[in-house]
């Protein structure tokens, strides 16, 4: 049971959280406890997802005091962002020192932070709202720099759709039970953060628009080379690395100078390797080079580490775009079943799809030609089952609006049916189509409640299944009876309620003399 003091000190802290924090209005993720635990170490709550509404100060409040675990969808309905995230997923033997003091050298404005399956967030503030595509290629080079490399950001997207149904992707943000939780900001000497210094740091170092809008790294070196390798030969190439390393470098040189590109592999290993290759091996790297295919090995250390695969695509001696899958993010689901609508992160913009469109990568292209005027290439059936596998891995589920559903709209057209102006004054009445209600229930045909759907044109419930969704809204068979000389098959279901209140008149209208 919480103390007086301890209830003060959350009261006094959660409104600092819920503005350093700001982001997404309509919606939020939740999760109620930690049990279960994927085989990468991931640990998913008992019950999670997204919840209509907007993040309040009450909902701070459950998650420092640990009832209920928060996320919070960094872009906001403007398309700007208060704070961005770099999701470091290494859920094993995560070094969360190594990782602050590697932020503190560079004097970078993150603030590392435990995730609650052990990995790393590493975050970022700003002083007012920018673009939120300002901070996702910031995030970008941010990551690569500093040794993590195409690993998830958030936000996930630069644009957020405007349908009243997307709602983005969410990040479970920190001190989740306080200190308890084991979700504290790291420091650069391995010691823990309260939630006090945390606020306070992260409101020193929050930054203007205009830090980002300038390059970390400024490198002469490698011009119009993919960024990895301009990190690299600045930073200095790891121990064990320099076959590989200049391997890449040799594939940036047949780019970039294809009639002279021998030499310059040999002037760039005396130039970037400690201590340089010997020429036996400089010579079996500028061999396999000469084949015909050659490309960056991109999935390999040390480049795999700093890759920035957005700006790399950008790069005219970079890995280009040819053959390869556009860039896809976070992956939410809205609904179930036939009327199931999917919203995929791609090349940083939201798409709706549906399901269809999301299994076949032919139809894939065409939505991303049609809505985002880009054309990927059209990847084999098994590489794109393999992309979309992964990004469900990773699936949030967004809670549907009831009117949004094939049920709830069902129930306003039954509700409007059951309440309308026509409405039987007796039960003998229900005989010409109409629906009466005795008070407790509303009595009612199929068959009348049939004809209503038709005539207002609503046919995603079929027929044949339409007494299966009154029974869903808690409407029953009730037996025959004879009315006016006639059996008839009723139905009932509780009565809707109705309005009681009359619209308040305008004192205009009100107050208009009266002609007599």
């Amino acid at each position: 049971m919480q103390t007086t003091v301890e209830t003060k000190e959350i009261a006094a802290l959660a409104p600092r959280f819920h503005t350093l924090f700001d982001g997404y209005d309509q919606a939020y993720g939740y999760y109620n406890g930690l049990t279960e635990k994927r085989p990468d170490g991931k640990i998913l709550g008992t019950s999670r997802g997204f919840l209509r509404g907007a993040v309040t100060i009450e909902l701070w409040e459950k998650h420092l005091t640990g009832k209920s675990g928060l996320g919070v969808v960094p872009i906001r309905s403007d398309s700007t962002v208060r704070f961005g995230a770099i999701d470091v997923d290494e859920y094993h033997n995560t070094d969360h020192q190594a990782i602050a003091q590697r932020c503190e050298k560079l004097k970078l404005p993150l603030i590392p932070c435990r995730s609650k399956s052990g990995g790393c967030h590493l975050y970022c503030f700003t002083r007012a709202p920018i673009p939120a595509a300002l901070m996702v290629s910031k995030l970008r080079e941010m990551a690569a720099l500093i040794g993590f490399g195409n690993v998830e950001h958030f936000p996930k997207q630069t644009a957020i759709l405007d349908n009243g149904k997307d709602c983005g992707s969410f990040i479970n943000v920190p001190y989740f039970d306080d200190q308890k939780g084991l979700r504290w900001a790291v420091k650069p000497d391995g010691e823990a953060m309260t939630a006090v210094e945390f606020l306070d740091y992260a409101e020193s170092i929050q930054q203007e628009q205009k830090w980002f809008e300038k390059p970390l790294l400024v490198s002469s070196e490698l011009p119009q080379g993919p960024p990895c390798l301009q990190h690299l030969v600045t930073l200095g190439f790891p121990p064990g690395t320099r076959n590989n390393g200049l391997y890449n470098l040799g594939v940036y040189c047949r780019k970039a100078d294809e009639d002279n590109w021998k030499p310059l592999v040999e002037e760039m290993n005396r130039k970037y390797m400690q201590p340089p290759l010997d020429a036996d091996e400089v010579l079996a790297i500028t061999k396999s080079l000469a084949k015909k295919a050659y490309s960056y090995k991109c999935s390999d250390q040390p480049i795999a580490s700093h890759c920035n695969a957005a700006l790399c695509r950008s790069r005219k001696f970079g890995v280009g775009n040819q053959n390869r899958l556009p860039e896809l993010g976070g992956l939410s689901k809205l609904g179930t079943g036939a009327q199931t609508i999917w919203y995929l992160t791609v090349q940083g913009k939201r798409l709706e799809l549906k399901t269809r469109e999301l299994q076949d990568p032919v139809q894939f292209q065409q939505k991303c030609m049609e809505y985002l005027s880009i054309m990927p290439a059209i990847p084999k059936h098994d590489v794109w089952q393999a992309a979309i596998s992964d990004a469900m891995e990773h699936i949030v589920e967004i809670e549907m609006p009831e009117d949004a559903t094939v049920l709830g709209r069902f129930r306003l057209h039954l509700q409007k049916f059951c309440t309308g102006r026509a409405q039987a004054m007796s039960m003998e009445e229900v005989t010409l189509g109409r629906a009466f209600d005795d008070g407790t229930y509303v009595w009612f045909t199929l068959e009348d409640v049939i004809s209503h759907l038709e005539r207002v044109r609503f046919r995603e419930v079929p027929t044949g299944e339409v007494h299966l969704r009154v029974k869903d809204l808690g409407g029953m068979a009730a037996g025959r009876r004879r009315l006016k000389g006639v059996q008839v098959s009723l139905w009932k279901i509780p009565s809707f309620e109705r309005q009681t209140q009359a619209f308040d008149v305008p004192r205009s209208i009100a107050e208009e003399e009266k002609p007599f």
